[in-house]
């Protein structure tokens, strides 16, 4: 499994890495990535070798298209620190695995997508809730989403996946429930 950081200078953790979590317990198991790819115009998933074998991705460059991340299926770990060009996470539905999510400085407008993904997770879990590790697999240790547009993150209280954290900093309202 792969641990990828995409940054503007292609060294891993040239910089501290921000944990927005309030629990520390949040971020324990943050996987610290040890290849790192230099983003510009031309990045394209292709550098980042089998999709289904990144385990962590940690993007701290601005892209303008994260499509390519709806194809890592055994992703953990997403973090997102300038997500300024999304505003939709249709890309997180499949992603049944992630544990850790978060999303920096973005205009996301509809949680959609991420309640998709709580479902698809719910629904896996069921599926295999007699293996012992399937609780681990398929919870959710924390989610963390800023946004400058209002989101409605009631509903995904209600998603039925054992979520550790989940923040939401929208522009006219902060969510928080531990």
């Amino acid at each position: 499994m792969q641990d990828i950081e995409i940054n503007l200078t292609s060294n891993p953790g040239d910089t501290a890495y921000k944990m927005p979590w309030s629990l520390d317990a949040t971020c324990y198991n943050f996987i610290k990535p040890k290849t790192a790819y230099k983003a510009d115009k031309e990045f394209k998933l292709c550098k980042l070798g089998e999709a289904k074998d990144i385990r962590s991705l940690v993007i701290r460059a601005c892209l303008k298209n994260y499509d390519y991340i709806a194809q890592m299926t055994e992703l953990e770990q997403l973090y997102i620190y300038d997500a300024r060009f999304i505003s939709k996470l249709d890309f997180l539905e499949n992603l049944a695995k992630l544990r850790h999510l978060c999303i920096c400085k973005s205009y996301i407008s509809s949680l959609d997508g991420l309640e998709k993904m709580l479902k698809n997770k719910r629904d896996c879990y069921e599926a295999e809730k007699e293996d012992v590790d399937a609780g681990r697999l398929y919870g959710v240790e924390g989610i963390y989403i800023h946004s400058m547009r209002t989101l409605d993150a009631f509903r995904l209280n209600d998603s039925g996946v054992p979520i550790g954290e989940l923040s939401l900093y929208c522009k006219r309202r902060n969510l928080h429930w531990d």
